[in-house]
């Protein structure tokens, strides 16, 4: 059993017929067998795109008892390697669009072992394709409102997601002396003596989908956070969110 755990890039560059890049590749293979033990030899990793070879890397031999696990690593560097001018063209177009789909293979042989005297040879090949949809978040604008008013907003830099990734995004925000109606003045001045302010928080901005080998699919987005209740101790001029995290209203259209 085979498992991409994961893949970055750096020092990525294209020429009309060259590529460049550091390639650091970790998956993780697990015997699955409670009697039997594996022996991976002459592994090698190869990285495609659109079925053609770009780089390849040589992985030493390992060995795994029954229901063993093992990390490993691949680490590829490239520097000016000579690529087909039509894969070169259409790898700077997708990277135009923020995204590259690759395929990871990984060929080997494999001895398994059932006993001291018992084994057997045979050939690997594992393909890893379309490793996951990715979604680029641009021209991203965070507000912060009080009812209809406009108190702070602020633009943040484009952001990539994983199609399951879940991870928290920090936006730091600050008013200062900012005009406001007198009336939005003083209901806010009631809340706080109240120890209370309910505010909505926003996001808009644009969204592209990379879905597998799809062109991706770009859509307006508008995330709406309504009354988020952040509540000041001893009338300080410091609050903080009161509750538990609550799933905010997303609308989207292409």
């Amino acid at each position: 059993m085979f498992q991409i755990n994961s893949v970055t890039v750096s020092a990525f560059d294209v020429s009309s017929s060259y590529i460049t890049a550091n390639w650091n590749i970790s998956f993780s293979v697990k015997n699955p067998n409670m009697a039997v033990s594996l022996h991976y030899e002459d592994v090698r990793v190869l990285v495609l795109y659109n079925g053609v070879h770009l780089l390849s890397a040589n992985i030493p031999q390992f060995h795994q008892s029954s229901l063993e696990e093992t990390s490993v690593q691949a680490n590829v560097t490239v520097t000016s390697v000579s690529i087909n001018k039509s894969v070169a063209k259409a790898i700077a177009v997708a990277r135009g669009n923020g995204y590259l789909d690759f395929t990871v293979t990984i060929d080997g042989s494999i001895r398994i072992v059932f006993s001291i005297r018992k084994e057997k040879r045979s050939k690997i090949r594992v393909s890893c394709e379309d490793l996951k949809s990715r979604i680029l978040y641009e021209h991203v604008k965070a507000s912060i409102f009080y009812k209809d008013a406009s108190l702070s907003s602020m633009d943040i830099m484009p952001f990539y997601k994983f199609d399951d990734d879940t991870g928290s995004l920090e936006v730091n925000m600050t008013s200062s002396s900012v005009s406001m109606n007198n009336s939005i003045a003083d209901d806010i001045a009631v809340d706080w003596s109240h120890g209370a302010v309910n505010f909505t928080i926003t996001l808009n901005g644009i969204i592209r989908i990379n879905i597998r080998r799809v062109r991706d699919k770009p859509m307006k987005m508008r995330v709406f956070c309504k009354d988020v209740e952040v509540r000041f101790y001893s009338n300080t001029t410091v609050g903080t969110m009161f509750g538990k995290a609550e799933e905010c209203k997303v609308h989207s259209k292409f």
